[in-house]
């Protein structure tokens, strides 16, 4: 009898994010108390595949930071994740008005 093993690989191509993109997800961190997040960023290294950052081409495709310890409010620069198809932030203590800078995701699907 034979016997086939299917193996999935996962990886990863390191992407250089753009720089407005960076400077967005350097803001959301900063802004909603980062270094308490209970799953944090590591700004020395690329951001894509980190916690909670998916990628797809050029840049972030889905942020998924729900039940992260994320306070405070949400920056108007997470406007600048052109590209930006998924976002959830569901399950922490975010205060204040959705920024108008949401507006500007023109490919937002759910959020």
């Amino acid at each position: 009898m034979d016997r086939f093993f299917l193996m999935a690989t996962i990886i990863t191509v390191a992407c250089a994010l753009p720089q407005e993109q960076q400077s967005a997800l350097q803001a959301l961190y900063d802004a909603t108390n980062g270094p308490n997040w209970i799953s944090g960023w590591d700004f020395g290294l690329d951001l894509c595949g980190q916690a909670g950052v998916v990628c797809f081409e050029n840049g972030v495709d889905t942020l998924d930071l729900c039940d992260n310890n994320l306070s405070g409010e949400i920056p108007i620069e997470i406007g600048n994740i052109q590209g930006l198809r998924f976002l959830y932030f569901e399950g922490n203590s975010l205060t204040g008005t959705i920024p108008t800078g949401i507006g500007n995701l023109g490919e937002l699907t759910r959020a």
